[in-house]
């Protein structure tokens, strides 16, 4: 259960980052070092999964863009990717809020 509650934070952190515009996946991991002051620091190896999967669930979309030898993708949310954000967005505040209850007892 904890490995799918990470999860679902990271794919609510990646929606929200695309929603302010879209962006390449190595950009996503320096933004969200950049703006979580390196407390969330991705490896390459668990973000990627994570678009794959936004991708095939077409909540993203990736457009290849070719930069001399090298090939880039850049993500882009899709309506159906605003949805998913909207449902756990209010599946994060929930956890919160039910961590606010425990802690307010303790």
């Amino acid at each position: 259960m904890a490995k799918e509650n990470n999860f679902f934070k990271m794919e609510m952190l990646i929606l929200l980052i695309l929603k302010q515009g879209n962006c390449y996946g190595y950009e996503l991991a320096g933004i969200l070092k950049e703006q979580t002051a390196g407390i969330i620091d991705i490896k390459m190896g668990t973000l990627y999964p994570i678009l794959y999967k936004l991708s095939d669930e077409q909540c993203i979309t990736g457009m290849e863009i070719k930069e001399g030898r090298r090939t880039k993708i850049i993500y882009k949310l899709e309506p159906k990717g605003e949805a998913l954000l909207t449902q756990l967005q209010e599946r994060y505040t929930a956890w919160i809020q039910a961590i606010d209850m425990i802690m307010k007892g303790a």
